[in-house]
């Protein structure tokens, strides 16, 4: 069997579809020697090295390359040339021209649910491509429940079309010595000994704005407490600086933008909770990430969040800034609660797998492939 693979998320910084790519391409070829993979890319990324049953395609649009020129107009002539078994596209969409079996990994229909929290570009360059890969895919890989009965209820495609396979933590998010951690956290990104800790892109639908309320009510009764901030700023634009200095919180809370892959379980480890409170979610990475590093999780009780960790953190109604104040008290004064949030957070951690997500995957190439 021959699989073909949009790879261009290995290209640059490692994170969402990214992450979920090299995992998976690095599990695929630890359990898959007999099939052939080429992953289709933009420009080189040298992973193909030591895997002999794996090999990169480059081809590029000169002077007019971006994600959808490449996909819709560069891709499609080259799979005329290039016969594979079937074609992976990892990220919710594919082209609208496509002469091969299909599969396409949904991870969330944000966009197509709540609309408002986007421009009026990413509507259009999402919602219409979505329902198109949706319903035009031979089978769909979902991440948890929630997105595939979201795929149902939005795109009216067939049940047994739908695959749930979920995803799991890098292996490098794993549980290290805390004094360590800390001293390099403190020494490379000015962060204190106590600190609370979100990370994630800074988007409406991830509540950084009552999260930010919610520490000012927090850190009137805890003052030597830090908030810790990593992530990018997205449309709509919520201006960090300014709030923070709204709310009377300056130089307690520390947003620190990107940051590389080799601090990132550093910082998780250091963190004294981890707090999450997105407004939905199609699996919720970063809390198994803080899990598989011994930090307790306070998260939203809506979405995949309840489905998947529900009995493993600390739930919160994310609109009520009350709430999760009182949680990050709670987790602070309260040493029992907080180890027990641990103990089951590592618990929960061993019930995802890589392994386990390629093993099933190839699963569904192989159905699909065979028709």
């Amino acid at each position: 069997m021959i699989i073909g693979i949009d790879a261009r998320s290995l290209i640059g910084k490692r994170a969402g579809v990214g992450r979920y790519l090299h995992n998976l391409l690095e599990n695929l070829s630890g359990i898959d020697e007999e099939n052939q993979y080429i992953l289709y890319l933009h420009e080189e990324a040298g992973w193909v090295a030591g895997r002999p049953n794996f090999s990169e395609k480059k081809i590029n649009l000169p002077f007019l390359e971006n994600y959808f020129t490449w996909l819709h107009l560069r891709l499609p002539p080259e799979l005329l040339t290039h016969r594979v078994d079937v074609f992976h596209f990892p990220f919710y969409t594919m082209p609208l021209v496509v002469n091969h079996r299909s599969v396409v990994t949904i991870h969330d229909i944000t966009f197509g649910l709540h609309p408002e929290w986007f421009s009026l570009k990413g509507k259009i360059a999402q919602i219409p491509f979505c329902r198109f890969a949706a319903r035009h895919a031979d089978r769909i890989i979902a991440c948890s429940k929630t997105t595939k009965n979201d795929i149902l209820r939005m795109y009216r495609v067939s049940e047994e079309k739908i695959e749930v396979i979920y995803e799991a933590a890098d292996p490098m998010f794993r549980v290290m010595s805390k004094r360590d951690a800390l001293e390099r956290a403190r020494s490379e990104c000015g962060i204190k000994d106590r600190f609370f800790l979100y990370v994630g892109v800074i988007h409406l639908r991830r509540n950084v704005e009552r999260l930010l309320k919610a520490f000012k009510l927090f850190s009137a009764k805890s003052p030597d407490y830090q908030l810790v901030l990593i992530g990018k700023v997205e449309w709509p634009y919520l201006d960090v600086k300014k709030l923070i200095e709204e709310l009377g919180l300056d130089g307690r809370v520390i947003h620190l933008g990107y940051v590389e892959d080799s601090m990132l379980p550093l910082i998780y480890n250091s963190a004294e909770c981890f707090v999450y409170p997105s407004l939905y979610e199609g699996f919720g990475l970063p809390v198994l990430e803080a899990m598989a590093c011994g930090t307790p999780v306070i998260t939203s009780d809506n979405s995949s969040l309840s489905e998947l960790f529900a009995d493993a953190v600390f739930l919160i109604d994310p609109y009520s800034v009350e709430q999760m104040g009182q949680a990050m008290s709670l987790l602070v004064e309260d040493t029992g609660l907080r180890d027990e949030l641990i103990s089951k957070g590592l618990e929960k951690v061993k019930e995802f797998s890589w392994r386990k997500t390629a093993e099933k995957t190839l699963q569904v190439y192989k159905e699909v492939a065979e028709g």
